[in-house]
């Protein structure tokens, strides 16, 4: 699915750079594999941001973020979209990317 059409689900998303083909989305750096969208998310004790270069290394096209994204840093190689909520976002992501998975 191309990144526009996956982020249409979500409300007051800012895409930033290339639409790009993405296979999964992914709130876990360990966890990225090539093609997937990471999801930046505020944690109780680590922002999701501290993570962002190791998913980019782990093969994630498109981070997700409710920040900006770092200026002259290779994060804006790639697309960069801020969310308003990256919670919600995440959830919304994921049910439509499942959604799109299923009707393959």
């Amino acid at each position: 699915m191309l990144l526009r059409e996956l982020i249409k689900c979500v409300k007051g998303a800012e895409v930033s750079g290339e639409d790009v083909e993405v296979l999964g989305v992914c709130e876990d750096s360990r966890k990225v594999r090539a093609g997937d969208v990471f999801v930046a998310r505020r944690g109780t004790k680590v922002k999701g941001m501290a993570f962002v270069r190791e998913a980019i290394e782990r093969g994630a096209v498109v981070i997700v973020s409710e920040e900006e994204a770092p200026r002259g840093s290779v994060v804006v190689d790639i697309p960069w979209v801020k969310v308003p909520d990256a919670n919600l976002a995440a959830a919304l992501l994921y049910m439509r990317s499942r959604d799109d998975r299923r009707r393959a």
